[in-house]
């Protein structure tokens, strides 16, 4: 009876759990530049992340590019650096655009950019790809200065890996705060219906 009880225990906290949320991280590691100036060093490269909301649903917009879903509105944060400064939701602006519109998958193709606003004095990094395999069409791209257009990335840029080795993303599902504080009341009530008919018992 007491292993029976346990059981429904268990079962009532996957059942809690269940619909719980999470969030997905999406992590991009770029290739080292290949043209630089300044302060930039052919070592230094784009590293960086976005957190999109769960159950986001992305934008169809049509660019004239392949990476026609917006993912920006669901941007729950983000930080970027190019080794020289660094970006998250607290001093810059963000646009994440894909090929795809599915959760959760590794972009094929993107357009990044995270920085100040377009044709202010500060600094800006950008990425993005076409999906073509030998990275004929792509750019990883940092700056310090003003003139970056927002779009092709490298006007005005003190640094970038223009056609070179495409980067690499991976993508994460992590628990929102809420859903670890439901795991952990299920867990401890399961220990206590343990011990209670334990004593019992």
């Amino acid at each position: 009876m007491r292993m029976m009880l346990v059981l429904l225990a268990i079962v009532s906290l996957l059942v809690v759990v269940a619909p719980a949320w999470a969030d997905t991280i999406y992590s991009y590691v770029s290739d080292t530049f290949r043209q630089v100036s300044g302060v930039y060093t052919t070592q230094d490269r784009i590293t960086g992340s976005f957190t999109v909301a769960d159950g986001f649903v992305p934008q169809f917009r049509y660019f004239g590019e392949p990476w026609a879903w917006v993912w920006t509105p669901g941007l729950l944060g983000w930080s970027w650096s190019d080794g020289h400064q660094t970006f998250t939701e607290a001093n810059s602006a963000a646009s994440f655009n894909t090929c795809s519109s599915v959760a959760g998958t590794i972009p094929s193709c993107w357009y990044l950019r995270v920085g100040s606003p377009v044709g202010s004095s500060g600094g800006a990094i950008i990425s993005w790809a076409d999906g073509s395999n030998d990275g004929s069409f792509r750019n990883d791209a940092g700056g310090l200065g003003p003139g970056d257009s927002g779009f092709v990335g490298i006007d005005g840029m003190n640094c970038c890996s223009w056609r070179g080795q495409r980067g690499t993303w991976s993508v994460q599902t992590v628990p929102e705060p809420s859903t670890v504080l439901l795991v952990g009341l299920a867990l401890a009530w399961v220990v206590v219906l343990a011990r209670r008919f334990t004593v019992v018992g």
